[in-house]
C-alpha cells in the first residue's frame, strides 16, 4: 500500500512471502522489473519478534529517479516490487549513554524504527531527536513520533526545526538550520552523547563538525548518508 506523507513524500507498504528479519536501521534494495538499478531504502518500521511480513519505507519523490517517478505517477497499490536485504551497520549499539538522533528529510525512516525497535526491548536511554525540514508541510510523522516517545522508557525530547519556513507563519517551533540545534541549550549532557544521524550528505557532514568540536568522539557518531537528488537521477 502507498500512502501520502507529504506533497513531496509517501509511506510504502510492502508485504512479502515469508518473514524477512532485520535490524532495525539497516536497508533494503528495491526494484522494478525492467529497471537495471536496485534502489535503497531504509526500513521505516522496527522488525516483529521472528521477522516481518509487511516492510515499510519512507520514499521522497527525486525529479529524474526511475523509481521515485514510477512510484509517484500513480496509485501503484497492488503493484510488485522486489525486495532484497537486509544490508547495512547502521543500528543502536550496546550501551547506557545518551544518545543524540539527528534525521534530515526522509532520514527519518532508519531513527523511527530504532525508537521502536528500543521500546520494544525497553532500552532506558535519554534521547534527544532533532528533525531537520524545509517549511512546515515538510513535516511528517511528529504525532507517531512522539507516541513512540511516551512508551520510551529514558527521557524522551523531540525537536522539529525548519530552515525555510515563512517568517510571517504560525510556526512556533525551532527555525534555522537543524545542525545549529546541535548545542547545550538543546542538548544537555551533549558531550557524553553517543550520535545517530541520517539524512543528506551535506546535513551529516556539518553536524558531524559541530559534534567533533562539542567533543563527542568520532567513535560515537554513527551515520548513515541518504543520497542527494543528483546522484539518484538517472
Amino acid at each position: 500500500s502507498v500512502v501520502d506523507l507529504t506533497h513531496d513524500t509517501k509511506g510504502l507498504a510492502v508485504k512479502i512471502d515469508g518473514r524477512l528479519e532485520y535490524a532495525a536501521g539497516q536497508y533494503a534494495e528495491l526494484s522494478l522489473e525492467g529497471f537495471d538499478r536496485p534502489r535503497e531504502y531504509s526500513f521505516a518500521s522496527a522488525a516483529q519478534p521472528g521477522g516481518s511480513n509487511e516492510l515499510d519505507f519512507i520514499i521522497r519523490h527525486v525529479p529524474g529517479g526511475r523509481f521515485t517517478d514510477w512510484l509517484f505517477a500513480e496509485d501503484r497499490t497492488g503493484e510488485s516490487v522486489k525486495v532484497q536485504g537486509p544490508t547495512g551497520n547502521f543500528w543502536l549499539r550496546e550501551g547506557s549513554e545518551p544518545l543524540l538522533f539527528v534525521a534530515g528529510g526522509s532520514g527519518l525512516a532508519p531513527l523511527k524504527a530504532i525508537l521502536e525497535d528500543g521500546v520494544q526491548r525497553r532500552v532506558k536511554r535519554d534521547v534527544v531527536f532533532l528533525f531537520g525540514a524545509r517549511e512546515q508541510r515538510d513535516l511528517y510523522l511528529i504525532d507517531e513520533l512522539q507516541r513512540i516517545g511516551e512508551q520510551w522508557q529514558g527521557e524522551f525530547k523531540l525537536v522539529p526545526v525548519l530552515s525555510d519556513e515563512a517568517e510571517e507563519s504560525n510556526w512556533q517551533g525551532a527555525r534555522g538550520f537543524v545542525t545549529a540545534m546541535i548545542n547545550e541549550a538543546e542538548v544537555s549532557q551533549l558531550a557524553s552523547r553517543h550520535a545517530y544521524l541520517c539524512g543528506p550528505p551535506v546535513m551529516i557532514d556539518a553536524a558531524m563538525e559541530v559534534m567533533a568540536a562539542a567533543g563527542i568522539a568520532s567513535e560515537h557518531i554513527h551515520y548513515d548518508k541518504f543520497l542527494d537528488s543528483s546522484s539518484l537521477a538517472e
